[in-house]
């Protein structure tokens, strides 16, 4: 065997470098059975280094070939690109095995590059554990072709009406970025991290392929669903201010422009063809409230209303009957919960498949078997199972061995066999549960709310968000914003001790979200002994205790917790209600207040540490909302989200309102006591934080930056004494789609 290292200029789109496999048409990098995606720029970035290896390739050449010579939104997407193919390599900046840096020059790929077209004899991986088919060559493809004529997504060799696409992208960015050209030792210094994934080794007989991108654009894409003929893609898209569009694009061309389709400014829930796809069935909200099913004719666009449903932290279930005949969805009957199947062309009220028990939440909508079951995710007891039911006689059977992590998705696979997407580092993971035995093997392929297609030999999933943590200086202008903690995992939900000199943030341990601990300059620790799941951690005032939201002890339902850092021991609040808020701390430490859905209607609860909870006597308010105590009063969203209601924490009537959203097409992400009145993180055509002074209502703007600066559900703290807060950072959006076959 002969290895072949190529000469500059050379580079090409298969080779190997290091103990990496990359596959620059797919965008992928493999090794062991591990698969990683790569968006483009880092694509293109490692291609580039891949043609001189060894020898130094300028920031100029690169800012050439990549970016068009865009000076102004080259420097931070440059610092961006090797972030994210250092993290994907796992490589080490301060000891580098792959891309070296060189201070105010440029880059230098220093691992060995081998032609892999060239070498015999070294293993090809095709994603993870990919089996040779019959024959060689793709796998089948039915009535979805891979677009053989589609061009590739390199971003350094763009022609015809691609050129024009980027230019525009470029130009948006030119525009909407305007904190990008910063100083050269900043850019230098993106958060460090390491292997965005530990090797996963597959289960046998799996031969799963990440086939092509079917989107790739500025933003988020997500709840992708390719018709059943295969020839359209429907999909949501963020980008970055109000709500998500719905689009409509034919699913095997990349370069054809896409269909918006209107939704009145409401949040995208599910997405559903039906089978004839002459129609698809949209779950839709506002904000936390006003869920129902409207239904698109494809061919004239128009929308109507079908029925109410039901929403839960995730979304909303949505799926047609293999005859099209009825649509099943999650809504009530006579004021509870319940699996409801409407037949779409009558006027007849919707029949009940099943009214779930006490504490059991379902999720994920799929017939099967030409109709007589529908298999769905269900939340019970802390844990989440994939369950079974059997239309004929109502009978419902558990599909899984063990209790599975939080699942963000569910679709059938090939030989009858479940694809589950789980909790992972990176977001979601997907992974196969077999049918035959009720185990769980994970794939490696990242990825959530898997939808099948084409008979089930395809996957639409869409990928994963990375973020940690930031500074954000409240000094009335908007400076650079400064990484305060970074790790391979995603960051979210910061509290800040000013006093003791803690932050505590949610991160993903395993499977499971868990929290991580800083103390002062000590390097953060994971608090390995809290159990279960957790969200939303807040301080106690003397920073001895952390209450959150989630589960407080293994096998019980989610509720409201007490974490002791002296002791290492959890409290259990209530546990008795899957519906809380997040928790904050009465001033004098001895009780937590959260919304709560215990009686119930949405309202402000007080949960003492000695167990006595009550209700504070008010109007119904926004599920799952936030509060903030500012003095004696306990500020809340209301029910519709339009207003912030002023509560006396005594007898829970509403002193005062204001406007939540005063500038049109703004949206409040988050908000926490600051001096006498709140501060608050707006988001629309910049994302703004500003202070409103409750004694006056008057408001004032400390601070501003572009759409897309923060993570799509950022969370912040107040740290008053230094004048600033420590926020969501939004750092890789790869929330893509991509189809996956097997």
């Amino acid at each position: 065997m002969t290895d072949a290292v190529l000469t500059p200029r050379a580079a090409p789109r298969r080779f190997r470098v290091g103990e990496w496999l990359v596959d620059a048409d797919q965008n992928l990098l493999s090794r062991d059975g591990e698969q990683r995606s790569v968006r483009h720029q880092a694509m293109a970035l490692l291609l580039l280094l891949a043609e001189q290896p060894g020898q130094l390739v300028s920031r100029e050449e690169i800012e050439q070939r990549i970016w068009d010579g865009n000076a102004f939104v080259a420097p931070k997407g440059m610092t961006n690109a090797l972030w994210a193919l250092r993290q994907a390599l796992g490589d080490d900046p301060e000891q580098p095995r792959y891309v070296q840096t060189v201070a105010k020059k440029g880059y230098r790929l220093v691992a060995e590059v081998v032609d892999e077209a060239a070498t015999e004899g070294l293993p090809r991986q095709e994603g993870v554990q990919a089996q040779q088919r019959p024959g060689g060559g793709a796998p089948p493809v039915g009535e979805l072709p891979p677009a053989p004529g589609a061009p590739t997504r390199s971003l350094w060799r763009p022609h015809g009406l691609w050129a024009a696409c980027v230019a525009l992208v470029m130009l948006a960015l030119l525009l909407a970025w305007p904190w990008l050209n910063q100083r050269e030792a900043a850019e230098e210094a993106p958060p460090r991290a390491a292997s965005s994934s530990a090797p996963v080794t597959a289960a046998p007989l799996q031969n799963l392929q990440v086939l092509r991108s079917l989107t790739q654009l500025p933003g988020h894409e997500y709840l992708g669903a390719i018709s059943p003929d295969g020839q359209w893609l429907a999909y949501a898209h963020w980008q970055w201010r109000g709500a998500a569009e719905l689009f409509l694009r034919p699913a095997a061309a990349l370069q054809e422009p896409a269909q918006s389709v209107s939704m009145d400014g409401r949040e995208l829930l599910s997405l559903a063809w039906s089978p004839d796809g002459r129609r698809l069935a949209i779950a839709s909200a506002m904000g936390n409230r006003d869920c129902r099913v409207d239904l698109l004719a494809f061919a004239t666009r128009e929308r109507r209303e079908l029925a109410e449903c039901t929403i839960d932290e995730i979304g909303a279930g949505l799926a047609w009957s293999p005859n099209g005949r009825e649509l099943a969805y999650l809504g009530r009957h006579q004021g509870r919960r319940a699996v409801l199947a409407k037949d779409p062309d009558s006027p007849s009220m919707a029949r009940v498949l099943f009214e779930p028990g006490a504490g059991e939440s379902p999720r994920f909508l799929v017939w099967h078997d030409g109709g007589q079951h529908l298999s769905y995710t269900l939340l019970a007891q802390g844990a989440t199972h994939v369950e079974q039911l059997r239309l004929a006689d109502g009978q419902r059977r558990r599909l899984n061995a063990q209790p599975l992590a939080d699942l963000q998705g569910l679709a059938q696979g090939p030989d009858g066999d479940w694809l589950v997407a789980q909790r992972a580092q990176e977001g979601a993971q997907l992974a196969r549960l077999h049918a035959a035995d009720g185990s769980v093997h994970p794939l490696g392929v990242p990825g959530r709310r898997p939808v099948a297609a084409g008979a089930g030999r395809w996957l639409v999933v869409h990928g994963v968000s990375h973020s940690s943590l930031a500074a954000v200086s409240m000094d009335g202008r908007s400076t650079p914003l400064k990484p305060v903690l970074s790790l391979a995992q995603s960051l979210s939900s910061p509290d800040w001790h000013a006093a003791r000199q803690r932050l505590v943030a949610v991160t993903l341990r395993g499977n499971v979200p868990g929290l991580v601990l800083q103390e002062g300059d000590a390097p953060p620790r994971e608090l390995l002994n809290l159990p279960g799941l957790a969200a939303d951690p807040q301080w106690s005032p003397d920073g001895r205790r952390i209450a959150y939201r989630g589960q407080c002890k293994p096998g019980t339902e989610r509720g409201l917790c007490v974490f002791s850092l002296d002791e290492g021991s959890v409290l259990e609040l209530s546990g008795r209600s899957l519906g809380y808020g997040p928790p904050v701390w009465s001033g004098d430490g001895r009780a937590v207040w959260a919304a709560s859905a215990r009686g119930g209607d949405w309202q402000v609860w007080r949960f003492a540490l000695d167990g006595q909870a009550s209700a504070l006597t008010s109007e119904g308010i926004l599920p799952r909302a936030r509060l903030a105590i500012v003095g004696e009063q306990v500020v809340v969203p209301s029910r519709d989200g339009e207003q912030l209601l002023a509560l006396d924490a005594v007898s829970g009537a509403t002193r005062q309102r204001w406007p939540t959203n005063p500038v049109a097409g703004e949206h409040l992400l988050d908000y926490r006591p600051w001096r006498d009145g709140l501060l608050l993180l707006q988001r629309g055509a910049h994302e703004r934080f500003e202070t409103l002074d409750l004694r006056t209502g008057a408001r004032q703007e400390l601070a501003r930056y572009p759409a897309g600066s923060f993570d799509e559900s950022a969370r912040f703290t107040s740290d008053e004494a230094q004048r600033r807060v420590i926020a969501t950072k939004l750092d890789v959006a790869n929330s893509d789609l991509v189809l996956v076959g097997f």
